[in-house]
């Protein structure tokens, strides 16, 4: 694909728009008080700017900003609801728990990059372990952060984010045949198989000893994002980056 037809291949709704938000209902949209917080203290946008609506499925709308009234802040509704054509190879991202605010940083990046699919790792070298009670709070808000992201960069799917999962788990639910572990001992990840869609980042200690038999037993290649050992965050978004490339 060359750089105009990556051009005119973009939706309409990235361009010309001071804003996005995500509703559940396109044909009756209704913003929720933090979305309107967010257009009207944060943003300040002003009367007659476009924003675009989306229900995080593919379908959006444009509408124009009013200043006035509440519960009427969109005006001039756009009759015609877009469908953006959904992505026939999702790329998709398997990284290990970080510590603190590491791991969100790099879901947004991720998010931000068009990364389809996020899937956490809980992996044998791990230090981060999320109880029953802690892990849907933490899901909860990634996914918010997920969704934010998706705003600001004028997504129209949201993304998929799941897990934890062991290396074990990824494969019962992933095609062995489509995943590949990072390690610094691989083969350039530029020479990547085409069908390979999940990139798995592990820790900062590296995969276990388990986990690599485990991906050799499989047929599961090791791919070198370079000659540097990265963090996990880090890793994450070189390989994001790089799927992206591979799969224009």
């Amino acid at each position: 694909m060359n750089p105009e037809e990556f051009i005119t291949s973009l939706s309409p709704a990235y361009c010309n728009t001071s804003a996005q938000v995500f509703v559940d209902d396109i044909n009756r949209p209704e913003i929720s008080p933090e979305d309107m917080h967010h257009l009207v203290n944060v943003l300040r946008l002003r009367e007659g700017e476009k924003v675009v609506l989306s229900d995080g499925k593919g379908y959006w709308r444009l509408c124009s900003f009013s200043k006035t009234g509440w519960n009427s802040r969109l005006k001039e509704l756009s009759e015609d609801i877009h469908e953006a054509d959904a992505p026939l190879r999702p790329t998709c991202i398997a990284l290990a728990m970080a510590k603190g605010e590491r791991g969100t940083w790099a879901i947004a990046k991720l998010v931000e990059l068009g990364i389809d699919h996020i899937m956490l790792l809980s992996t044998d070298r791990s230090v981060v372990r999320w109880s029953a009670t802690r892990k849907q709070h933490a899901l909860d808000r990634l996914r918010r952060i997920a969704r934010e992201s998706s705003a600001q960069s004028r997504r129209t799917f949201l993304p998929k984010i799941g897990g934890p999962v062991t290396v074990d788990e990824l494969l019962e639910v992933y095609p062995p045949h489509e995943l590949a572990l990072t390690d610094i001992t691989g083969e350039s990840m530029l020479s990547a198989p085409q069908e390979i869609s999940m990139i798995a980042i592990g820790p900062e200690g590296g995969w276990s000893q388990r986990e690599l038999s485990l991906a050799k037993k499989n047929d599961i290649p090791l791919l070198s994002l370079g000659t540097t050992i990265m963090r996990s965050e880090t890793a994450a978004i070189a390989a994001g980056v790089m799927l992206k490339i591979l799969r224009v």
